[in-house]
């Protein structure tokens, strides 16, 4: 007989709580209080980062708001130990450890400590610790079960239930992502407890509006909202709701207008409501200068540009406004060049300034975070300048800014590889670029450009193009051997939700009326841009399978938020315009994304013969020519695998 095992609440919350001490890390004291200095030990022993000769803490507190603790590790033998001072306020603390690229987050869950008083979680350490695991999943790519979460913040309630009301739309939506029809009754529940309140605050409102928003239940929402803004026409809500309307306005005079009618009807009571009214006009006039530099309108451009504060923000204008000068690559044609090299330099200055003394940290992110994203950020503007001093002709120097460019941003963005090796090509003769041609291809990261680059080189040594098809399969063959043991292991077995969409010509598509097949279902939609990024390499995908009738390509457009008309005529205009032939279903009602559980788009689905989830990729890396290979690998392993 099997025995059958199973976790009760109360031993998934235990269960939960041994992720904070285990063979990895220690806290002392294990039950610490606020305002205590929490020492810790970590042992790398089995995890990721056992072999890492540096290892760099990240440390989130909790304290009404999440923050980022900078620290230092001190060795001792094959252990590193640290201290995280906490205040008086603190609820919860996240740890995660990182080298380089390579990230410790405890299988996931992170490495987490409940902060306590008298042996009894303090108020808000559970729903803190709830906070943490969001936030998590972005800093440190941990995937906290929504068992778990939820189990968190039914915990707080029962002890603190005066905190439901703030973490209403976070609880249901843990609710849903549990378990869809009954969270829905639950938090359909929670919503009929809050109207029948007879002291209703603008926080119960507004949580009544956002479980509304988590149940996709936009009627009730806008309905209740409506009522909160007459209810409390100087509150948060009504002062929110000006801002969109300042952000929504196109109109560039109109939008500073309502800004200013903004501060007029909800003036600022403190002096952190004048440094964010100060910081929302910089971040105003930059969006402005923005658009005014890609629309090449430059008298507005240097006005706006004129009112901006923050230094990554003029950087970032003047950058795209360069950008646009310069063709956008090589092949296209530059304008007005030696206006763009200065916007250019203006843009490195900038980025200069704030790596040199940083004003615009998140609170989240740690020093050595936020300048890591600076030198990327740096190196992408050096490519812009590198490609305009390309078409000014002075190739030398325009050689070595790509070269530091490509070393700024580690050799991850493909375009910029791209125009590192022609720029040295052109610079340093063909021999000078072979060896690095031929590592750029073994490590997957070509492109058609560098493949005709190879090939060019290969031809000229007086060699046959049967020769090179032999030689690039062979440069290729441990690259693709390792992608395709990589999927292999990434290979599951769900059942795909079906689903039954409107094409661009109204035609009816159904998953189950495609069984037998394989589908590739890619969710997207026009104003991502990942997505669109994608799509040349998606559409070298489909048209590799254009001859197996047995493999279907499905672009399911979604999360638009327009009407479904609007979203048709956007999608129809955008497919049209580049040339694509893809078969574009209407995700009018973002249910079919929700059925799929999407968090993030692009995102693509691999669905067998007998319609199971095979595979799931999120996001784009900007590789095309790696896509193409992707999708062929994990085609072959269904087809394969049954």
């Amino acid at each position: 007989m099997k025995l059958r095992l199973f976790l009760t609440p109360a031993l998934l919350f235990l269960n939960l709580l041994a992720f904070a001490q285990n063979n990895n890390l220690v806290f002392t004291p294990a039950d610490a209080a606020p305002g205590s200095v929490i020492e810790f030990e970590y042992n790398p022993a089995g995890t990721p980062l056992a072999e890492a000769k540096e290892v760099t803490p990240a440390v989130y507190i909790f304290d009404g708001r999440i923050r980022v603790v900078e620290l230092m590790l001190t060795k001792d033998g094959d252990k590193w130990k640290g201290t995280i001072p906490t205040n008086d306020t603190t609820k919860a603390v996240l740890v995660g450890f990182k080298h380089d690229e390579i990230i410790d987050n405890n299988k996931e869950q992170g490495y987490s400590l409940i902060l306590k008083q008298n042996g009894e979680p303090v108020k808000e350490a559970r729903a803190g610790l709830f906070s943490l695991n969001n936030l998590g999943g972005f800093l440190l790519q941990m995937k906290v079960k929504p068992e778990t979460n939820l189990l968190l913040l039914e915990k707080e309630f029962k002890k603190n239930p005066g905190l439901r009301t703030e973490y209403g739309a976070r609880y249901a939506s843990s609710l849903l992502a549990t378990d869809k029809e009954n969270g829905s009754q639950k938090a359909n529940a929670f919503i009929r407890e809050l109207i029948e309140k007879t002291d209703k605050t603008e926080e119960d409102y507004q949580a009544i509006q956002s479980i509304y928003v988590a149940l996709k239940d936009t009627e009730n929402a806008e309905k209740i909202k409506k009522e909160i803004v007459q209810k409390y026409p100087g509150g948060i809500t009504a002062k929110n709701q000006k801002m969109r309307q300042v952000f929504e306005e196109k109109d560039p005079q109109k939008r500073l207008q309502l800004f200013e009618e903004l501060k007029k009807e909800f003036p600022a009571q403190n002096e952190a409501d004048i440094k964010s009214y100060e910081n929302t006009l910089s971040s105003l006039y930059g969006n402005l200068a923005l658009s005014a530099g890609v629309a090449k309108k430059w008298a507005d451009f240097n006005k706006y540009l004129a009112n901006v504060k923050q230094n990554t923000s003029i950087a970032a204008a003047c950058n795209e406004a360069a950008w646009g000068l310069t063709g956008k690559g090589l092949e296209g044609k530059g304008d007005s060049l030696l206006f763009a090299k200065e916007l250019s330099e203006k843009s490195l200055e900038y980025m200069r300034r704030e790596l040199k003394e940083p004003s615009a940290k998140p609170t989240f992110y740690t020093n050595q975070e936020y300048n890591k994203n600076l030198e990327y950020g740096y190196g992408n503007y050096l490519d812009t300048y590198a490609l305009i001093l390309w078409k000014l002709n002075n190739k030398e120097k325009a050689f070595k800014v790509q070269e530091e460019a490509l070393e700024k941003t580690g050799r991850k963005n493909f375009e910029i590889i791209e125009r590192y090796l022609v720029f040295k090509e052109a610079v340093k003769g063909k021999d000078a670029v072979k060896q690095e041609l031929e590592e750029t291809v073994k490590e997957g990261k070509s492109s058609p450009a560098i493949k005709a680059m190879l090939k060019k080189n290969y031809l000229a040594n007086n060699k046959s193009e049967a020769g090179f098809v032999n030689y690039m399969n062979k440069l290729q063959e441990n690259y693709l051997a390792k992608l395709k043991e990589e999927f292999q292991k990434q290979m599951i077995k769900e059942p795909a939700p079906k689903f039954a969409l409107k094409d661009l010509a109204g035609n009816t598509v159904s998953l189950e009326a495609m069984k037998g097949k394989i589908i590739i279902i890619d969710f997207w939609a026009t104003w991502c841009g990942p997505c669109r990024a994608s799509f040349p390499g998606m559409q070298t995908a489909q048209n590799s399978f254009k001859n197996d009738n047995g493999v279907k390509f499905l672009f399911v457009d979604t999360r638009e938020g327009l009407k479904p008309e609007e979203m048709k005529q956007k999608a129809v205009k955008f497919i049209k315009e580049n040339k694509y032939n893809f078969q574009v279903l209407l995700d009018t009602d973002d249910k079919v994304i929700e059925n799929y559980a999407v968090d993030g788009i692009p995102a693509k689905f691999l669905i067998d013969r007998n319609g199971n989830i095979r595979f799931k990729i999120v996001g784009f890396d900007g590789n095309a020519d790696k896509l193409v290979d992707e999708m062929k690998i994990m085609v072959d392993a269904i087809k394969t695998n049954g």
